[in-house]
């Protein structure tokens, strides 16, 4: 078994032993870049002229989207693809079919037909409440890719600040060790090599805190006693449109494909006061002046103006707009285009925005395309969100359910990881659960079927996330209590483990072999400290 989990495998009895080094025949359109793409999946291997693996790549329409074949008789490799996604998928399953022993490739017999059963299949990465070290970004989205995944939404903009150095705004408004524009170019070019879109977001109107403490005129103009109207700017401000327009057409220009995400989430926490994350609309007298000009009946129209707006601007680059869909009221029209693609994370609660009468289901049935990330499934930063039996028997049309009638609307799932760049203690974890969760949604999405655990899964799951090298049936997770480690401080489920010391011993020493390299090594070394924790707290 690899993961994700292919459609269709036929192996063979025949099993031969090579010298890494991989001869590729590719077409010119493409051998740079799988030759870069082998380098990622199983660095073990060399790409020579002379290499004892013969690997031979060719492009045909008629295999499908994202689709490919892969045979592999008596050490000759063959891979059929019909599109550069095609390819990725191929070489990443390849990289997981072989194993890698005492310094050779280890190939056995094996011919797959392989296609994912949903097309958009996504990570989104907090960037915006902490800037990961950059080569562990660019590990993580190996490994993203590895798992088939084909979407990267990067959430660049929140309370916090902007994760990357952009024109359109003051030095004052970036987080500390924000990335440069070259990096993030350099980051884009690295995301299309690995057949991953990037979604840029930059949240709005929310979300404001350090954009309003640097522009304390985009405020809005209240009674109410300090401190107040730092979260949400103030739509009846002019100059917030001209700085949203100009930062909307930078992201454009800097950022291939299709999607710009623009945020529109959670305009109130009016359930918490003390956060101070509330909305002023209401008793902002430019506000008021606002909606009396525009003829706009209460706050809610007032957000739709506000969003229709900054539609018109992203529709002017050229690209279709994406929002989070909580501030959608169901229970009326809401003057929003159709095209724009809604995120679906939850209902917003009370206090928060529209609520009775709201669902996935109440906006699908007004039409709009949705994105499924539904917060209790798909949302990896919190111990009660993502877990692996919830994820084990989970569909995008079920939950949250949706009339059979709206499934077609559903344009696929993104698994979330908010803080995921937060260095600090409380998402420390994201070391070792990360990865799982990455492998596991990935595997979900490709098939969409129950997911089938067992000592089997668990070898598969170790070789996935630590490479070709490990032994043979080596399965980490009994050593941690779950194939999704825990999301606390906790680093493993003690009273799962029922392993003993001497057994755990042994998994220490395997995590501690010389064979990892890249992000293997740093995931195998996150996962010693997972098995220290049990050895030292029993």
């Amino acid at each position: 078994m690899i993961l994700p989990r292919v459609k269709k495998e036929t192996l063979g009895q025949n099993t031969v032993r090579l010298s890494p080094c991989i001869c590729l025949t590719a077409p010119a359109t493409h051998r740079e870049n799988a030759a870069r793409l082998l380098s990622l999946f199983l660095p073990q291997c060399v790409v020579t002229e002379d290499g004892a693996v013969s690997l031979t790549v060719w492009q045909e329409d008629v295999v499908g989207e994202e689709a490919y074949r892969l045979c592999i008789h008596d050490g000759k490799v063959e891979l059929v693809y019909a599109d550069y996604a095609g390819l990725r998928n191929g070489l990443a399953a390849f990289s997981m079919v072989v194993r890698v022993e005492e310094g050779l490739l280890v190939l056995t017999d094996t011919e797959i037909e392989d296609s994912p059963t949903v097309k958009f299949r996504g990570v989104m990465l907090d960037l915006a409440r902490g800037v990961k070290p950059f080569d562990q970004l660019k590990e993580d989205m190996v490994l993203i890719a590895k798992a088939r995944m084909n979407v990267l939404h990067l959430h660049l903009a929140d309370g916090s600040g902007v994760c990357f150095r952009m024109e359109a705004l003051p030095e004052d408004c970036y987080l500390k060790n924000a990335y440069t524009k070259e990096q993030m170019q350099e980051l884009i070019a690295f995301a299309q090599l690995l057949g991953l879109l990037i979604i840029p977001e930059y949240d709005m109107p929310a979300h404001s805190d350090t954009l309003l403490r640097v522009f304390p005129q985009f405020r809005c103009d209240t009674d109410a006693p300090e401190p107040h109207s730092r979260f949400v700017t103030c739509t009846a401000t002019p100059e917030v449109y001209l700085l949203f327009e100009a930062i909307i057409r930078e992201l454009a220009e800097l950022f291939p494909g299709p999607y710009l995400h623009v945020g529109g989430d959670e305009l109130d926490f009016a359930d918490v006061p003390h956060l101070g994350a509330l909305c002023y609309w209401n008793s902002c007298k430019k506000c008021a002046a606002f909606r009396r000009e525009h003829g706009l009946a209460d706050r809610q129209e007032q957000y739709y103006f506000f969003m229709n707006r900054i539609y018109e601007y992203v529709k002017s680059t050229g690209r279709t707009m994406i929002m989070w869909s909580d501030q959608i009221d169901c229970t009326r029209p809401a003057g929003l285009p159709q095209d724009i693609i809604m995120e679906f994370w939850r209902v917003a609660a009370e206090g928060r925005g529209p609520h009775d009468g709201c669902s996935m289901n109440g906006q699908l049935s007004m039409g709009y395309t949705v994105i499924n990330s539904w917060y209790p499934h798909l949302y990896g930063d919190e111990e009660e969100y993502l877990s692996s039996e919830n994820l084990r028997t989970w569909r995008n049309y079920t939950a949250p359910a949706c009339d059979d009638a709206y499934r077609r609307q559903i344009m696929g799932d993104e698994v979330c990881f908010w803080n995921y760049g937060d260095m600090g203690a409380k998402f420390a974890h994201y070391a070792h659960s990360f990865p799982s969760a990455v492998m596991l949604v990935g595997d979900k999405l490709w098939n969409h079927d129950d997911l089938p655990y067992g000592e089997e899964y668990g070898c598969a799951l170790t070789r996935a996330l630590l490479g070709a090298s490990i032994p043979n049936e080596f399965n980490v997770f009994p050593a941690i209590g779950d194939l999704l480690p825990p999301r606390t401080e906790e680093l493993a489920y003690i009273d799962r483990v029922t392993l003993s010391n001497e057994q755990l011993a042994d998994i220490l020493a395997i995590l501690a072999e010389d064979v990892y390299m890249g992000g293997d090594r740093r995931r195998a070394d996150a996962y010693a400290n997972c098995v220290r924790y049990v050895l030292q707290r029993r």
